[in-house]
């Protein structure tokens, strides 16, 4: 897929910076509700510093998404479709090794390490992974007739990005993982295993006996915090259809071929059986090349009305000339050619039923409040939606008589499992003295009491690093702390409980010396290396906002 896309960016790059183009000039604003007017908390903060920018300045995000995005450009060599969260933490990320690329006094690279250095970036190489100058100019040539993205901005993040790779290599260092962890994963990986694993059916195993209602009530007492009905959000909700901004566009020849080109894999026909896919022509599906185009532009003009909606709320309600039950909001409904409807209540753990929104919908909903009763713009599948307030409704606590079925069902789970826990202590013994006296491990399962419908199967020689086909997942985990011999504890996972009996069990000869030992401790000494430096990182950037946190609103 990446050397596809690399061969169509050679080709035509002007169409990845035009989608680039759309992706930064659509409206940025980080989760923590940094932009201006925007956001709970508009009228009173003006500035939230991070590493020398405002995060409550348009301005400011706007130029951490972009250069967070170009250099995800360079660096990957393809155009990403990162969501808000991910690329914000991307960007704080970024930000904060730039900070302290300046603290450590990193300099800007020299012409010479800035030109080797760009020769390693993705972007610029072809599909052998080698840097192409050819490439290289056609991309300049292209930024030179960008009205958004200029060859200067692109060379100081390549600058940048340069001081960053300089900062990774002093923060993660050499990395060091002693021999003996080397060893015990080598060991781990290595091991060959021949076990018995006998499974029990959990789906008809049932030995709880109904309770009585004191005992109900007593259990439901004892756990009312696991019941309480939840804050409730309750919205309407306004949605931008692609399909009401579309329009005969007139596209340019050249804008056609690029697209295609770009995107040819698209519109490949389904091969014949037995033959290759015939890459498709250009004149065989130029209507459905032209589709795409303006479905595209449809859907840039319906985020674009959304954006506008939501800002113009923001406009008439700072003026008081518009409220949450305001009939002029309908007004502007219409006049963006939005689509109002009312969503069922909802808690933070969950979306309202029947709509597919995203975690980052509902956080957004419970933000809201008679100060504030519009969201910003958010992305819902291929659609746009702002999010309008109506109430939110406290957290309470229920009757039994309310939250019967739940209680008696998580009861009922409740001493499943612990009678799971205390019968496959006893199934285990059990199990452990047949064998001691010579009972083989089939007969000895199918003589245990009170246990479910079983079955034994045997698996073996296999290892980790060559695991055998069928064995549960649940055996994996415990087969570390079993020997020869030995029969595991009672293991579980949905559908299944499982005793395990290790036949036989090989450990491997390791040996220092050897290049596959090597290979493996210089793997893991990367990854403690390079989990040092995002955990120094991050703490860093858990650091700067703590520093500059917004302060709590007043209780009312």
């Amino acid at each position: 897929m990446i050397s596809w896309i690399q061969t169509t960016f050679e080709k035509h790059t002007k169409v990845f910076l035009a989608f680039l183009l759309i992706a930064i000039t659509i409206p940025f604003v980080f989760t923590i509700g940094a932009a201006p007017g925007m956001s709970k908390g508009e009228h009173t903060i003006t500035k939230r510093e991070f590493f020398g920018y405002n995060l409550v300045s348009q301005a400011d995000t706007r130029r951490i998404s972009f250069d967070a995005q170009v250099s995800i450009m360079l660096r990957i060599g393809q155009m990403m479709n990162i969501g808000g969260a991910q690329l914000q933490e991307y960007a704080f990320q970024r930000t904060a090794s730039l900070a302290l690329a300046d603290r450590y006094r990193i300099p800007a690279p020299t012409g010479v390490q800035r030109d080797a250095y760009l020769t390693s970036l993705r972007i610029f190489q072809n599909e052998q992974g080698q840097f192409d100058s050819a490439q290289y100019n056609r991309f300049r040539d292209q930024l030179k007739t960008s009205p958004e993205i200029t060859e200067a901005d692109v060379a100081r993040v390549i600058s940048e990005e340069w001081r960053i790779q300089r900062l990774v290599e002093l923060l993660a260092g050499p990395g060091y993982v002693a021999p003996v962890e080397v060893a015990n994963q080598l060991a781990l990986a290595t091991t060959q295993w021949s076990v018995r694993v006998a499974s029990f059916a959990l789906a008809g195993y049932n030995p709880v006996l109904p309770p009585t209602e004191d005992i109900l009530a007593k259990y439901y007492e004892d756990n009312a915090a696991a019941f309480e009905i939840d804050e409730r959000a309750g919205v309407d909700y306004v949605t931008f259809k692609s399909a009401d901004f579309a329009a005969a566009d007139l596209l340019n020849d050249d804008d056609v071929v690029a697209f295609f080109e770009a995107n040819k894999q698209r519109f490949t026909a389904a091969p014949a059986e037995g033959k290759p896919a015939a890459e498709p022509v250009l004149a065989a599906v130029r209507p459905q090349v032209e589709a795409a185009m303006r479905s595209a532009l449809a859907t840039n003009r319906a985020a674009t009305a959304a954006s506008d909606f939501a800002f113009e709320l923001y406009e008439q309600s700072a003026a008081k000339k518009i409220t949450k039950d305001s009939p002029a909001i309908d007004t502007l409904v219409s006049k963006y050619k939005g689509h109002r409807a009312t969503a069922p209540f909802f808690t933070r753990a969950a979306p309202p039923a029947g709509l597919p929104w995203s975690q980052q919908i509902v956080t957004a909903a419970f933000l809201l409040d008679d100060s504030r009763f519009y969201s910003d713009t958010l992305p819902a599948g291929d659609e746009q939606i702002v999010l309008l307030w109506r109430e939110t409704l406290p957290k309470y606590k229920p009757t039994l008589t309310e939250v019967r079925d739940q209680v008696l069902a998580a009861y009922t789970e409740n001493e499943k499992s612990l009678a799971l826990q205390r019968n496959g202590a006893l199934w285990k013994a059990a199990l452990t003295t047949k064998l001691a006296a010579g009972v083989a491990f089939d007969d000895a399962v199918g003589s245990l009491t009170g246990a479910p419908k079983s079955e034994v199967k045997a698996f073996g020689p296999f290892s980790r690093r060559q695991p055998a086909e069928g064995v549960p997942g649940a055996v994996y985990g415990a087969l570390e702390r079993l020997a020869a011999g030995e029969v595991s504890d009672l293991l579980l996972d949905e559908q299944n409980a499982y005793l395990v009996y290790v036949a036989e069990k090989k450990l491997p000869a390791i040996d220092n010396n050897s290049p596959e030992f090597a290979q493996l401790g210089l793997s893991m000494a990367m990854n403690a290396a390079n989990t040092s430096r995002m955990a120094s990182l991050n703490e860093l950037i858990e650091a700067e906002l703590a520093r500059t946190a917004l302060p709590e609103p007043d209780a009312k």
